[in-house]
């Protein structure tokens, strides 16, 4: 099986989720170099989707689906009104 390189080009760290939820005994790839490249790969994805990881690289800022922040075309957001004070004056 081949290594899987974050985009630093060096080793990534395999760990495994340990937080409860559908996740929980997932293994996972970050960036070998104190996250330094925000490196993120699914190991299980990885492996299928990759030919067992053979040294492919993701993209920069791939994070967990849970703390991926959503991209919107702005026509995406119109008519819809926000909840949170903070942004409600960003409608307008």
């Amino acid at each position: 099986s081949g290594i899987t390189k974050c985009n630093c080009d060096v080793d990534a760290k395999e760990l495994v989720v340990k937080k409860d939820g559908p996740n929980k005994g997932r293994a996972f790839f970050r960036c070998g170099n104190n996250d330094n490249c925000n490196f993120f790969a699914w190991k299980d994805e990885t492996t299928s989707n990759h030919g067992g990881g053979g040294g492919q690289r993701q993209g920069g800022n791939n994070q967990p689906p849970a703390s991926r922040k959503r991209r919107s075309s702005d026509n995406d957001e119109e008519g819809k009104q926000r909840k949170c004070g903070l942004c409600k004056g960003l409608n307008n």
